[in-house]
């Protein structure tokens, strides 16, 4: 099963950061997905419900499990790998971060959005 909504302009700011949801998506894997990355200001937040998989993220693999969640930003190479016998369920949001409104002086470093920019991964 997989449920796709694509090109969806979801405006909605964090702090004084400006984002977009462009895509979200769920899907219980049956194949893997291969390395890939994306491109400046753009991040995926995974979050695994049910099964298991394992992720390549730059070079290490990590176990995906129910109840995992993780974040991909810019230009981080990322792959999945889902179990044969009790494939991984994901939800995933593809976010932009609107450029104009990155990180202003007016936010502090110790702020959700500034660390959000900071930790790719």
């Amino acid at each position: 099963m997989k449920t796709v909504y694509s090109n969806l302009n979801i405006p909605f700011s964090l702090e004084h950061t400006q984002f977009q949801a462009l895509n979200i998506i769920y899907e219980q894997f049956h194949r893997s997905i291969p390395s890939h990355s994306h491109g400046s200001d753009s991040y995926e937040i995974h979050y695994i419900s049910e099964g298991y998989g394992k992720a390549k993220i730059n070079d290490p693999y990590y176990d995906l499990k129910p109840n995992t969640l993780f974040i991909t930003g810019p230009h981080i190479e990322h792959s999945q790998v889902p179990s044969s016998e009790d494939p991984m369920h994901e939800y995933c949001v593809y976010l932009k971060i609107k450029p104009s409104r990155k990180k202003t002086a007016s936010t502090p470093e110790d702020s959700i959005a500034h660390i959000f920019q900071q930790y790719p991964f």
